[in-house]
């Protein structure tokens, strides 16, 4: 006699298996949807990722797979280095931190100034305190004291040694505080034309300067004063590094720094600047001094760059502006400022 079958039995083994192949599905699909994740992941990424297996010695690896990142940042195409294989045991992942690097060092910079520039404040402040009784004495002596060819000798090098002090104490001030600060509306252009002449007569012997100078700039606000300082300052430089045959270009112009420029320049706010750059062809400078350029004191037996560079930078701080410095050793070097464009 046939045993009738147990449908209920049935039923539930079909839906037993249902929920089986419901499960792989979804399986299936998490797993298509991890591996387009990956694999976007995997292309887009800014990072080098490079997988690998272990090779058939048990010693090396070969690469499996490689991403267009990888290959920039290794400079090397993913066909020259892409074997065969197909068990992956090793992810090595790259970054190119370049920016990131060079950030960090403005950073560290723009904290090192900051502090020196503290320092540089008070030690200021205690030569002007100092030089205020000098000055007074001086002039106690001179009442005092009866017309003497000799003593007024001995007076006059006294007084010109503390005048010496008070022009390295304003100069101080200035890196620390801006000194005294009267801005006016100016047109950089037309500030560099009247008094370049002046400045590359001053030199000993003049060099050669080449100037392009942009007409159709924004205006901006400095004190002329202090400006004339920094022209003058950086000029000199540019002279002391170049040879014989060597020149100086100067030129300005108009420029927009957005966001992102900012961003791997610290101190540089997104914004509309003019621009001046002072360009030599000199004796440049190696990474250590260009580091240390706007250090008070700092200077080396060519280049000239000590306390007046460090003026500079305080000068160009106060007035919300920017400076930049590339030099490469035996190629000359390239100072750039930006001072904010008015409306």
């Amino acid at each position: 006699m046939t045993q009738k079958p147990d449908y209920e039995e049935l039923e539930a083994k079909v839906r037993e298996l249902e929920e089986e192949i419901s499960r792989y599905r979804l399986k299936e699909a998490m797993l298509k949807e991890s591996e387009a994740r990956y694999k976007g992941i995997f292309e887009h990424t800014k990072n080098g990722v490079a997988v690998c297996k272990a090779a058939d010695n048990g010693e090396d690896f070969i690469f499996v797979e490689f991403n267009k990142a990888g290959e920039t940042i290794d400079n090397i195409g993913r066909e020259k280095v892409i074997g065969r294989g197909e068990l992956m045991g090793v992810l090595e992942i790259s970054e190119d931190i370049t920016d990131r690097t060079r950030f960090e060092e403005r950073v560290r910079q723009a904290q090192k100034m900051e502090s020196v520039a503290s320092l540089a404040g008070g030690i200021a402040h205690q030569f002007n305190n100092a030089l205020f009784g000098i000055f007074g004495n001086i002039d106690l002596l001179r009442l005092v004291l009866p017309k003497n060819e000799k003593t007024d000798k001995y007076i006059k090098s006294i007084s010109d040694s503390a005048q010496r002090v008070t022009h390295l104490t304003k100069q101080l001030a200035t890196y620390a505080h801006g000194g005294k600060y009267q801005p006016r509306i100016i047109s950089l252009t037309e500030f560099v034309e009247s008094r370049l002449s002046g400045i590359r007569s001053s030199l000993n012997p003049p060099p050669l300067i080449t100037t392009d100078l942009a007409s159709d700039i924004p205006l901006t606000e400095a004190d002329v004063t202090q400006m004339q300082m920094v022209l003058s300052a950086v000029i000199s430089n540019s002279a002391e590094a170049i040879e014989s045959d060597g020149f100086i270009h100067i030129s300005t112009g108009k420029e927009v720094c957005n966001e992102d420029y900012s961003k791997v320049h610290p101190g540089l706010r997104s914004g509309t600047y003019v621009r001046l750059t002072v360009e030599d062809n000199g004796k440049g400078m190696d990474e250590t001094t260009k580091r240390r350029i706007f250090d008070p004191f700092f200077s080396t037996k060519f280049q000239g760059r000590g306390l007046s560079m460090a003026a500079v930078y305080g000068i160009v701080y106060n007035h919300d502006g920017w400076i930049s410095v590339d030099s490469e050793l035996g190629k000359g070097t390239v100072v750039r400022i930006y001072l904010p464009a008015v409306a």
